[in-house]
């Protein structure tokens, strides 16, 4: 499990980086919007907004994406050893890799 864990974030660093090369040609922001929970219910006259799930893609973002896996490769590459023969590392390995990626979303997200 931890071979699949830390391969997942050192990928995730390496897609960071190379995302980093983007920044002096590309146009941004980018932002990429898919719809969630669309506005059909009608409750006593009010209308609900839509909810929607978006990533957006600018300098910051970019950088910030960097910072969050490079940190979060260093941490799972030092784990590797220091983990080894302890308990339930299974779940270290599940919370750490839902960590990085849940501060990748936080990082990327169009809206809070």
């Amino acid at each position: 499990m931890e071979l699949f864990g830390t391969i997942s974030v050192v990928a995730s660093a390496a897609l960071a980086l190379l995302m980093a090369t983007w920044i002096p040609v590309a146009e941004f922001p980018v932002r990429l919007v898919a719809p969630w929970v669309a506005p059909s219910i009608h409750a006593a006259g009010l209308q609900m907004p839509e909810i929607s799930f978006g990533i957006l893609v600018d300098p910051v973002s970019i950088i910030l994406a960097n910072v969050v896996t490079l940190v979060g490769a260093l941490i799972m590459v030092y784990s590797v050893k220091y983990m080894e023969g302890e308990p339930s590392t299974t779940r270290f390995w599940f919370l750490m890799d839902a960590f990085v990626g849940s501060m990748l979303f936080l990082v990327m997200s169009d809206n809070l």
